[in-house]
């Protein structure tokens, strides 16, 4: 039974986990977007006691990650988005163990964002999407997710992406 829902304290170490098996995935073909630095165990920590960090769980596993909530980079700043006065919730970190990839789990996780933010009042999500990983801009790009612009972080060029999600 596949479930999504708010990640606890205890759960750090699953999520940590999660994010190691994802990056060894990445490099294994060829991508270079994460690393020792980021994301962090600080960085999960801060989403998970914040309440922005959501896990889907396959039974009891831990599958996959994603952090919702309104903290944009500095570097958005430069894009040209399609609506800049609308309230926004930001994805990021998203995620799948690399046992549980190709079953649609992205996708869910997607979804799952797009429902929380229409319930929470938001009129759009933004993300940004590393140019150099084909699977992550495939999923943004199939789901009606309009590119905005690029900006560069310290692995690179990222793609940066907006989707309306309420009128």
């Amino acid at each position: 039974m596949t479930e999504i829902r708010k990640l606890k304290t205890g759960q750090l170490e699953s999520a940590m986990k999660l994010v190691g098996n994802a990056i060894e995935e990445m490099r294994k073909n060829g991508i270079d977007q994460w690393d020792e630095i980021y994301p962090s165990a600080a960085d999960l920590a801060e989403d998970i006691v914040a309440g922005h960090a959501f896990g889907l769980f396959e039974d009891s596993e831990l599958a996959g990650y994603v952090a919702l909530n309104e903290n944009e980079s500095a570097e958005y700043g430069a894009v040209q988005w399609n609506h800049a006065d609308d309230k926004r919730l930001v994805i990021h970190r998203l995620c799948v163990d690399p046992k549980y990839q190709g079953k649609g789990n992205a996708k869910k996780l997607l979804s799952f964002a797009e429902r929380h933010g229409t319930e929470k009042g938001y009129a759009l999500i933004r993300l940004d999407a590393f140019r150099q990983n084909p699977a992550a801009l495939r999923l943004y790009e199939t789901h009606d997710y309009a590119l905005c612009g690029t900006v560069r972080f310290r692995k690179g060029e990222f793609n940066c992406y907006e989707k309306k999600i309420s009128l």
